[in-house]
Formats: C-alpha cells, sequence, structure tokens
C-alpha cells in the first residue's frame, strides 16, 4: 500500500508491505488534513520496482528509498492537483509509464485466476484453469513474486478477510468461514 499524507505541515510517502502480524492502523491518518492511499493489489507493486512481496513483508519504507524521482512526481501530482478526479488520472498515468515489464501471461493468469477464487483453490485447480503445470507456476511464483502459489493464496484469503470484517454486516463466524 503506497500513502501519501500531510502531517504537520510536510508531506510523505511511505510503502506499506504486507504484514504477518496485527497491526493498529490509523494513528497517523487519523491526524493528517490529506491522505490519499494506493492498495495495490498482492504482488501488484512488483512490476513497478521488482521488489517482491518478501521483500516487503512487514516493512514500512519511505517511498523516496524505493524510488526518488517517481516519489518526486507523485508528491508534486498530489501537491498540485485541484481536484480527486485529476490527482487519480495523473497518478495512474505516472504509475502505468512506470511499469518495468508485464508479468509472463501464465504468471498473469494465474494471479487473476487466484484473485478472483479470492484464495480458495489449490495448486492443482489452478494448474488445470490455467493449463500450465503446478511446478511451472509455482517457480514463477517464487521468481517474480518471491512466494509459493500456497502462500500467495494465503495472501488473498487474508486480504479478503479484511475486507470482510470492514463491512459491518458480517460475524466473525461468517469471516471464519
Amino acid at each position: 500500500t503506497l500513502v501519501l499524507f500531510y502531517y504537520n505541515t510536510e508531506l510523505h510517502s511511505l510503502l506499506f508491505g504486507p504484514t504477518t502480524k496485527s497491526v493498529k492502523v490509523g494513528n497517523i491518518a487519523n491526524k493528517c488534513n490529506t491522505i490519499f492511499i494506493i492498495e495495490f493489489q498482492p504482488a501488484g507493486f512488483y512490476p513497478l520496482k521488482k521488489i517482491t512481496q518478501n521483500d516487503l513483508t512487514d516493512k514500512i519504507i519511505p517511498f523516496s528509498m524505493i524510488d526518488h524521482s517517481l516519489n518526486t512526481a507523485m508528491e508534486e501530482i498530489f501537491k498540485t492537483s485541484l481536484s480527486v478526479d485529476e490527482l487519480l488520472f495523473q497518478f495512474e498515468e505516472v504509475i502505468l509509464q512506470s511499469i518495468l515489464f508485464q508479468y509472463p501471461k501464465e504468471l498473469a493468469l494465474a494471479i487473476k485466476t487466484i484473485i478472483q477464487m479470492e484464495g480458495v483453490i489449490t495448486s492443482a485447480d489452478l494448474s488445470e484453469k490455467t493449463f500450465y503445470c503446478p511446478r511451472h507456476l509455482n517457480r514463477l511464483f517464487n521468481l517474480h513474486i518471491g512466494m509459493s502459489i500456497k502462500s500467495f493464496s494465503r495472501l488473498v484469503r487474508i486480504n479478503k478477510s479484511f475486507q470482510l470484517l470492514n463491512e459491518n454486516a458480517n460475524t466473525l463466524d461468517m469471516v471464519c468461514e
């Protein structure tokens, strides 16, 4: 998750990696005048900077340490945009131009399938749906994402659980199911 925010009149940008521990969020966000959050799908950040999920796990990194020029461009957009629509359009344009590469088609298909299935799919079923052998897919996941198919699927399920928990109508029992 990439977060840009004003805190104590200073503009900050931080990249939050996936977390394996429970973390209380909102302490700074509740004190900010303005905050903008870009939440990447699991593995969605890798094509920008070739940093794997494992390399980002449990880390909060100033975005300027990852890409100073992209950080500067994004901060400038954040400072000068006159509307939310303008901000979104310009951020999308800058991010799309910054993509270093596209995933191999078989990996992109596997990622899309896992996300659509909300992480509830076995390697064998994924192999059948994508027409690639589990070993080859797992090798691609480890190379490009830094985790196995199983770990990636678990991360997608955890993200879905958080989404469900944020909806007031859902009970903890329902989310666990």
